[in-house]
C-alpha cells in the first residue's frame, strides 16, 4: 500500500477516534506495515488469552466488526466470535504472523509526515515522536485514553480473512455439529479458487483436492461428451474415488491426471478423512457432485480482472487460448447449470 493511502488511512481512523494520541497513530502504522507478528508466541497461547479477553469485555459493548488497516492487514474485531469460533480466529492471527524486519525506516518516514502535516493530535507529538524513532519504533499499547474511550478488544488478521469471514462462519457452523465437512468451490477461471483453498488449509488444517486432477482422459473426449456442459470433467472419477469414500469417512486415494503426459500419474495420492475437505476448481459444482457437499462457494470476477490475472499468471498465449476455449466453456456450463444460483455462498474477489 502506497504511503499516501496508509495516511489517508490514518487521517481517517483518527477523525473517528478523536482520543487517539500519537502513540495510537504509531500503533496503526505498526499493525499496517508489519500485521500482528509480534504479538504470537504459540497458537495455544493465542486462543488462550483470546478466550479470557473475550470474557472480560464489558456488557452492552458496541464495535465495528472491522477496521481496515492496510491492503494487507485489518484489525477484526473480538465481536466476531458471535460469527467465528475462537480457535478460527486465533489462527488466524497466527498466520497473519510474519517477522517484523529490523528497521523500520518506512514507519518512522510516516509517522513524521503525519507529524508534518498536522495529523497527530496531542500537543507533545513532536516529542513523542522523537523519542519512539529514537528508540527504533517498537511495538507500542494503546494510551490509556484511548482504551478509555473505546474499549479495544481486536486481533490484527491479513484482509483476506475478514473478506471471507462468511465463509469461515458458515464453516464453523457445520463443524460444529460434530460430523466431517466437505466443501466446494467452483467459479471463474482467475477469481482465486485455489488461493481461497489454500487459505481455508491454512486455518483448518484440511485436505484440498483440486478438480484439475480430474480432467477428462483423451479416450474419453467424444464430441458427446463435450456437448454436455461441464463435461470436460471427470466428474464419475472424482465422485468415485474422493467424494464417496469422504461422505463414508474413509481414506481416499487417487491418481491425478497429468496435462504434461495427457494420462494419469503413475503413482496415487493418499489422504487420510479430515473433519473439513475442500474441492476446489472449474467445474467443482457439477450438478452431479452437488449432493456430496455440504457448502457449496462461487467465486466470480470482472471479465477484465479475470483476463488481467490469466496474463499476469500465465502470459500473452496462455490468454488467448482460455479467450478462445476454455472461458467460452466455463460460461456455458455456469449459465446451463446455474452454478452460481444453487450456491450456498458467493462472493466477487
Amino acid at each position: 500500500m502506497r504511503p499516501e493511502a496508509l495516511l489517508a488511512a490514518l487521517s481517517a481512523h483518527l477523525s473517528s477516534h478523536p482520543a487517539a494520541t500519537a502513540q495510537d497513530a504509531a500503533k496503526f502504522l505498526y499493525q499496517a506495515l508489519y500485521g500482528p507478528g509480534h504479538m504470537v508466541d504459540s497458537e495455544a497461547g493465542a486462543e488462550s488469552w483470546l478466550r479470557r479477553e473475550a470474557e472480560t469485555l464489558p456488557a452492552g459493548r458496541s464495535a465495528a466488526l472491522f477496521e481496515p488497516l492496510s491492503d494487507e492487514y485489518a484489525r477484526l474485531d473480538l465481536s466476531a466470535l458471535a460469527q467465528i469460533a475462537p480457535e478460527t480466529m486465533a489462527k488466524m492471527f497466527c498466520v497473519s504472523a510474519k517477522p517484523e524486519p529490523p528497521e523500520k525506516d518506512a514507519l518512522a518516514a510516516l509517522l513524521q509526515t503525519a507529524l508534518e502535516r498536522g495529523l497527530l493530535p496531542d500537543e507533545d507529538a513532536a516529542e513523542w515522536v522523537a523519542r519512539y524513532t529514537a528508540a527504533g519504533c517498537p511495538a507500542t499499547h494503546h494510551s490509556e485514553g484511548y482504551r478509555d474511550a473505546y474499549c479495544p478488544a481486536y486481533r490484527v488478521v491479513r484482509t483476506e480473512f475478514v473478506r471471507f469471514l462468511p465463509l469461515f462462519a458458515e464453516i464453523d457452523r457445520l463443524l460444529a455439529g460434530g460430523a466431517p465437512v466437505c466443501a466446494a468451490i467452483d467459479g471463474m477461471c482467475g477469481s482465486g479458487k485455489t488461493t481461497l483453498a489454500a487459505l481455508l488449509a491454512e486455518v483448518y488444517g484440511c485436505a484440498v483436492f483440486h478438480a484439475d486432477d480430474f480432467f477428462l482422459p483423451p479416450e474419453l473426449r467424444t464430441l458427446e461428451r463435450y456437448a454436455a456442459p461441464g463435461g470436460n470433467l471427470h466428474w464419475e472419477r472424482l465422485l468415485e474415488e474422493v467424494l464417496l469414500p469422504l461422505r463414508k469417512g474413509l481414506p481416499v486415494a487417487f491418481r491425478p491426471f497429468d496435462c504434461s503426459v495427457m494420462a494419469l500419474a503413475p503413482e496415487p495420492v493418499c489422504v487420510e478423512p479430515q473433519r473439513l475437505s475442500v474441492v476446489e476448481g472449474s467445474y467443482a459444482l457439477h450438478p452431479q457432485l452437488c449432493a456430496a457437499y455440504d457448502l457449496k462457494v462461487f467465486l466470480k470476477t470482472s471479465a477484465a480482472e479475470q483476463e488481467a490475472r490469466i496474463l499476469r499468471r500465465s502470459g500473452a498465449s496462455a490468454l488467448e487460448v482460455f479467450r478462445e476455449k476454455w472461458i467460452p466453456l466455463e460460461n456455458r456450463y455456469f449459465a446451463a447449470c446455474r452454478v452460481e444460483e444453487r450456491s450456498d455462498l458467493v462472493f466477487r474477489t
